[in-house]
């Protein structure tokens, strides 16, 4: 008996523990998103990996235009439906590429601007051959668009050259190692020596240029961009027992958004976190 009051004593005489309370921090990453400037590029610029390096490439759409016989020779005007000898003339035009309102320029690596002249009149847009003449008689001359400067050139040459009625010259003109501001241009000249043969004048008969800039490669351009916004939602769900045991369990939380960039730009960066889409950026989330 004493030793059983001994030990009911000691047990009086000590505090009863009380449940065991832990305080758990669980860290995970809830989600990441990567946006980079290839999203404020515009459709019309695109890239692709060369050579182990990605470059810039523009897609612009062909661009042509049309040459009546009237307007390339006023003379042939007064000799409309006469069977005659064509009459020396000179015409020159351009046909401008231009870039799309948002590109200002490009640094070219490489790029080529594939060319046509089509020949629809009915005599030779080259002119007759001559052993004497080999001067150009039709030239294209491809310009940057904002600065004037000539980037290539081509031409034909009577007694070397022929385009005759029907056919078509398909030069492609280079361009490397330039900054091409707004575009480029091409330009067309035609100095014609007239024709030796009878020739039935048609003045509603056309010739055409077309040109479209290909294969390029550019290593830096410039974007003029204003108010241009970059927007995601990024959702996270959970399951119906992990949403159960969240509730039941969760006291607080703190969001960490980390935020990693290379590209230098001036603007608001925004972050809102809400239960629904509509509750994003409302002031009561």
């Amino acid at each position: 008996m004493l030793t059983a009051g001994f030990v009911l004593g000691s047990l009086a005489a000590c505090d009863v523990p009380e449940a065991p309370e832990w305080e758990i921090v669980a860290r995970a990453p809830v989600s990441s998103d990567t946006f980079t400037w290839i999203d404020f590029l515009p459709p019309t610029v695109d890239t692709v990996t060369a050579g182990g390096q990605l470059v810039f490439v523009l897609n612009i759409p062909q661009d042509s235009i049309t040459y009546r016989l009237g307007r390339v020779c006023p003379a042939c005007v007064a000799l409309h439906g006469d069977t005659v000898q064509i009459p020396p003339f000179e015409f020159a035009d351009s046909l401008d590429v231009r870039f799309p309102d948002n590109l200002a320029a490009i640094d070219v690596q490489q790029a080529t601007l594939r060319a046509e002249v089509d020949n629809g009149l009915n005599f030779d847009l080259v002119g007759p051959p001559s052993q004497s003449d080999t001067l150009p008689t039709l030239v294209l001359v491809l310009r940057n668009l904002g600065t004037g400067e000539i980037l290539d050139s081509l031409s034909l040459q009577r007694g070397a050259d022929s385009l005759p009625a029907g056919s078509r010259w398909s030069p492609e003109l280079s361009i490397s190692n330039s900054e091409i501001v707004d575009g480029v241009r091409v330009v067309l000249r035609v100095m014609h020596p007239g024709s030796e043969r009878l020739v039935e004048v048609d003045t509603m008969r056309v010739a055409a240029l077309l040109a479209k800039l290909d294969q390029t490669q550019i290593a830096e351009l410039t974007l003029v961009l204003d108010g241009a916004q970059w927007e995601d939602d990024d959702p996270v769900s959970w399951d119906q027992r992990t949403r159960d045991e969240i509730a039941e369990r969760f006291r607080e939380a703190e969001l960490t958004a980390v935020v990693f960039h290379d590209l230098e730009a001036i603007g608001n960066l925004e972050i809102s976190m809400a239960a629904t889409r509509e509750q994003l950026f409302s002031g009561d989330p």
